[in-house]
């Protein structure tokens, strides 16, 4: 009897000390974190707080664009095709089943946020375009014959800084390369405004009910590297009104000749209607006019036309729209007209004429399921380029094309990705300044794929 007490006795001795060291646990639960010794509602909330605040205001963010795809010559046993020349631009006729290349844009913003509430954002974008169809983008030996990538983006700007009150309170201070006052329009792939360049900007001032920005842009010319320009932007939005003012000053331009302009203005006005001119959805009406090297292809833009004579002047007038008409039809149309007033100087060769341009291109999209529409878009462009005498001539010119088009979700326009087959026709007839015309006939089928995405 005193043996088996002090065998029941050694086993609970035994058993009481495994299960004070676990040995017999298949897991430890660490013991939860406890805020306080009551039920903090405070501290929680902050917490959650911290949670969303983090999730709306990411500390990096990755963005892109991107086209890619086949254009074929049908009628040239389906050899590489280019994009159509002169009056077959895309801007004048459209660009679906109009272009030939791969073009990326990739952009990475670093954001930096203080407990003051002031943030601030690090923005640098990489640009790659490249006509070849090779999987190294080159065409040659070497393997990279038109490959080329650019920094398109490399600026900093500022937000919420405590010292910023008043009407400064809501704005934000910027600085380095950019894309600056862009406005576009996407089935032509037209930038109507863009004052990009490498400069110095405050946006978002209060003034009265709307918004004021100023910004100093500097850039070269695109007619020569040695001839920079540098524009001064003032901008004010109100309601459904935005409103550009802009000079440019271009020295090295009358060096080149006394006739050259060396100064410019431009002025720009839009407004934005909440229906697509009485219908679902929205439109667009803008004015422009522009002087000396901010006339002709300089209106809208910096750099674009430092051949302009000092008497250069140019306007626009345009619109543009789109429209959810049914459950299965969605429709985006643009119209436009440009007048050029180019006084004649015989030392030199380009603008000797007044010019005119205008063009409609209209996209109808037929929704046939959630994943798989058919894009039609029609173009017809007039021009009248008169760079020179042996040159000058009139044409109107168009184009039709047909793309079914697989995509995430067919109810949304701007939903991408997409990915598109097409077939397109071009036509159109010039006439010279003796009135001989002659028509475009010849490589007027043209077939392909393309897809494009953006995030």
């Amino acid at each position: 009897m005193k043996i088996q007490k002090m065998f029941t006795l050694l086993s609970a001795i035994i058993i009481s000390g495994a299960a004070s060291q676990n040995i017999f646990a298949k897991e430890v639960v660490q013991t939860p974190e406890i805020i306080s010794n009551s039920y903090d509602v405070t501290a929680l909330e902050d917490r959650i707080a911290k949670l969303e605040y983090n999730d709306q205001h990411p500390d990096f963010e990755f963005h892109g664009y991107a086209r890619t795809g086949l254009l074929l010559n049908a009628e040239r046993g389906l050899k590489k095709a280019s994009t159509f020349p002169g009056p077959f631009d895309k801007k004048y006729v459209g660009r679906l089943g109009n272009e030939d290349n791969t073009y990326a844009e990739l952009e990475f913003v670093k954001s930096f946020y203080m407990e003051n509430g002031a943030w601030a954002k690090f923005h640098a974008m990489l640009v790659s375009d490249s006509g070849s169809y090779s999987d190294n983008s080159g065409s040659g030996n070497d393997g990279w014959g038109d490959s080329s990538i650019q920094a398109r983006q490399v600026y900093v700007e500022m937000g919420n800084l405590p010292t910023f009150t008043g009407a400064f309170k809501d704005s934000t201070v910027w600085a380095g390369k950019r894309y600056y006052n862009r406005r576009d329009i996407h089935i032509t792939d037209y930038y109507y405004t863009d004052l990009s360049g490498t400069g110095l900007g405050v946006d978002n001032i209060a003034l009265g009910e709307g918004k004021l920005g100023f910004a100093t842009v500097a850039r070269n010319s695109s007619v020569g590297d040695d001839q920079d320009i540098v524009g001064l932007v003032t901008k004010y939005s109100i309601g459904n009104f935005e409103f550009d003012l802009v000079g440019a000053k271009s020295q090295d331009n009358e060096d080149e000749n006394s006739n050259l302009a060396k100064t410019g203005f431009q002025g720009f006005a839009q407004y934005n209607l909440n229906s697509y001119y009485g219908l679902n959805g929205f439109s667009k009406f803008y004015g422009q006019i522009g002087s000396g090297i901010g006339a002709t292809w300089g209106l809208g833009s910096l750099g674009n036309a430092t051949g302009n004579y000092k008497k250069a002047t140019s306007y626009r007038l345009g619109t543009w729209g789109l429209t959810n008409l049914n459950e299965k039809w969605d429709l985006f149309t643009t119209l436009y007209g440009q007048y050029d007033n180019k006084p004649e100087d015989r030392d030199l060769d380009l603008y000797k004429k007044n010019g005119f341009e205008t063009a409609f291109v209209v996209r109808p999209v037929y929704k046939i399921n959630n994943n798989f529409e058919l894009q039609f878009e029609g173009g017809v462009g007039y021009t009248e380029s008169n760079f020179s005498d042996d040159t000058d001539s009139n044409g109107t010119f168009y184009k039709l094309t047909f793309a079914p088009t697989l995509k995430m979700d067919s109810n949304q326009f701007w939903a991408r990705p997409e990915i598109r087959a097409f077939v397109t026709y071009v036509g159109g007839e010039t006439e010279d300044r003796s009135k001989t015309k002659e028509k475009y006939n010849d490589d007027n089928i043209r077939v392909g794929v393309q897809a494009e995405v953006w995030f």
